[in-house]
């Protein structure tokens, strides 16, 4: 196994928007990492804030001045803009994203820099843990986690269609630096789910990703949030269909769509329109006529052939893909096209 760390160097960005009373914790989950202050290049990106965020952040950037710096944003851009201004300053040779009303394992670097390093890998992904505090264990030592490696490079196509390797979550990953510069991937701007235009590409770019199961992200639930009754605004969910055709758009443009056309199709079908469903029903949401029309016309026009994806009756897509039987009833009364949706909804959560 390697052991030198000499030459690791993690850019952290941390994009921060009104947590004055969360922020600190934190920093203090980052600044106290066992591999060590002098392998962290911390950036935050304050997002236009209207509270103290500001003073908390520039009192640790003066507290750590060789490894923080502090970007300051005139209008917001929520959190896929800071993500990008923040990238745009990152030298290390790996980077992270770190939200900041959330915390990390005191060896998550450590560890996900052994992982990289000891496996030459693009990516290294890990898990989460959802919780309103600190739980009591936060400080064990971890000595060993699990880890898998995926070779891309050989199997692509197999591993694209399973999202249990590689999913849409930007802050449970580790990247290289490398590979972001070779993607050119950006996230998108100014709207919710703006993460899969900056990880889903990375899927085609990466040769080998190391997956452990390790819960090294300390996810902070708050039910009373801005942020959770952002994202059960009904707009938000028009924000997320442009996101995934911005994706589509992408990928149409690429490289790569001759030889994974089937692929990118089923992950279009998956996250524009048959995830929308999930979306909403989770959140209580009615699916309105004048929005399942236009998901209708949106699938018919990019992917007129859709019935005819080899993937819809595979086992697990099966069952999803059942929405697709909707396309089918475009022809019915707002009213009548509503209770179809209606019930399906009621049953796919």
């Amino acid at each position: 196994m390697k052991n030198d760390m000499t030459d690791v160097k993690i850019s952290v960005i941390v994009p921060c928007h009104n947590v004055v009373g969360m922020v600190g914790e934190c920093l203090e989950s980052i600044v106290n990492q066992t591999i060590g202050l002098s392998h962290l290049e911390i950036i935050l990106v304050d997002d236009a804030s209207t509270d103290n965020t500001v003073d908390v952040l520039k009192y640790y950037e003066q507290k750590y001045s060789d490894n923080i710096m502090l970007v300051l944003c005139d209008k917001n851009g929520r959190q896929g803009t800071a993500r990008n201004i923040g990238m745009s300053y990152a030298t290390g040779n790996y980077i992270s994203f770190v939200d900041s009303d959330d915390w990390i394992h005191p060896d998550m670097y450590k560890i996900l820099a052994g992982i990289m390093m000891n496996n030459n890998c693009d990516i290294v992904q890990f898990r989460y843990k959802e919780t309103k505090q600190l739980p009591s264990d936060y400080n064990r030592h971890i000595d060993n986690v699990d880890v898998k490696i995926y070779d891309y490079a050989k199997d692509r196509k197999k591993y694209l269609l399973d999202s249990s390797i590689l999913n849409e979550s930007c802050t449970t990953k580790l990247y290289s630096s490398r590979l972001i510069a070779e993607a050119g991937v950006r996230y998108a701007e100014n709207v919710a789910y703006e993460e899969p235009l900056f990880t889903y590409p990375l899927k085609f770019y990466a040769d080998r990703v190391a997956v452990t199961q390790a819960q090294l992200y300390y996810y902070r639930y708050n039910e009373n949030g801005t942020m959770l009754s952002y994202m059960n605004n009904p707009s938000t969910m028009v924000q997320h269909l442009q996101v995934q055709q911005d994706v589509y758009t992408r990928m149409s443009n690429s490289g790569y769509m001759d030889e994974f056309r089937d692929e990118i199709n089923l992950y279009f079908l998956h996250s524009f329109y048959a995830e929308t469903f999930y979306f909403m029903a989770a959140r209580r949401m009615p699916m309105p006529a004048v929005m399942l029309r236009y998901m209708i016309n949106v699938v018919k026009k990019y992917i007129p052939d859709y019935k005819d994806n080899p993937y819809i009756g595979y086992p697990g897509v099966r069952e999803e893909m059942e929405s697709l039987k909707l396309i089918d009833c475009a022809g019915l009364s707002d009213d009548e096209l509503e209770k179809m949706a209606a019930d399906y909804m009621r049953n796919c959560i």
